[in-house]
């Protein structure tokens, strides 16, 4: 140890360089709860413009490649050059701490998450990271590693669609184990589908040999229309009672002909 302590001593890190020095700092630890709290900032950012009423779906792919990717359908995330940092503003929200539009009421009314800090986070500590934002007809993409940028923001092309998807796999250099566990993602899938009125989230699991698919609603998100595009059956209903009553049935669809319903441990028909 040195003798002496002066100002050479301190470091000042920029950036993104302190979440991947220290990244328990910011998720706890780099073990599963770690991995999944990746995840969990991810979909909080798509949750809360559910939240604020911009958004009724979210979509997620628990891939075979570790990959997770997350799409919603609401505003899509600004992507004009921003005043301060001179970037365009998906970059800057990407590659910056405390950066976001949840630090004030204007934009979020509610919000969860780390305000500011998560997505950042999450860039940070994934070995790759695509962002695409839809908004004002117009698709957007930018690609980011560990913190920095990879590409610059392309033009996609025109698009009817809005709302924005982010896919990232987390680092093997930060994480003892980069797998997700479908199950911790559709438990936290649920938990946000049952306390937000009107959101639907689907859940695909490409990890196991047979695909499956998980939707979580609440029973007024269709108001009795047929279930979302792709799904083989009618919309199902609880055979018995369920203690939470707002929660709609949880259905976890496979192939066409498999699937098996299930809703907090109750068989419905």
């Amino acid at each position: 140890m040195a003798s002496t302590y002066t100002g050479r001593d301190i470091q000042v890190l920029k950036g993104l360089a302190p979440v991947r020095l220290r990244p328990g700092m910011f998720i706890g630890n780099t073990s599963s709860t770690g991995l999944h709290h990746l995840f969990t900032e991810a979909l909080d950012n798509a949750v809360d413009e559910a939240l604020n009423g911009h958004c009724d779906r979210i979509h997620i792919v628990i891939g075979a490649d570790n990959t997770i990717k997350v799409t919603d359908n609401g505003r899509g995330i600004p992507v004009d050059k921003h005043p301060q940092s001179r970037k365009n503003t998906l970059e800057t929200i990407m590659t910056s701490l405390h950066s976001g539009g949840k630090f004030s009421t204007k934009s979020y009314k509610v919000s969860g998450g780390l305000h500011g800090v998560g997505i950042s986070v999450v860039n940070a500590l994934s070995e790759s990271m695509e962002v695409y934002s839809r908004r004002d007809g117009v698709e957007w993409q930018q690609n980011f590693a560990r913190g920095k940028r990879k590409s610059k923001l392309q033009d996609l092309g025109p698009t009817t669609k809005r709302g924005t998807t982010v896919v990232f796999r987390p680092d093997p250099d930060i994480f003892k184990d980069v797998v997700f566990s479908p199950k911790i993602i559709k438990e936290q899938a649920k938990a946000k589908a049952f306390l937000t009125r009107g959101l639907t989230i689907t859940v695909d699991d490409q990890i196991i040999i047979l695909p499956m698919r998980t939707i979580c609603a609440w029973k007024q998100s269709f108001g009795g229309q047929p279930p979302p595009t792709g799904l083989s059956t009618p919309m199902q209903t609880l055979s018995t009672p369920v203690v939470a009553a707002p929660m709609r049935t949880v259905s976890v669809m496979g192939l066409p002909g498999q699937s098996v319903n299930t809703c907090q441990g109750k068989t419905v028909s």
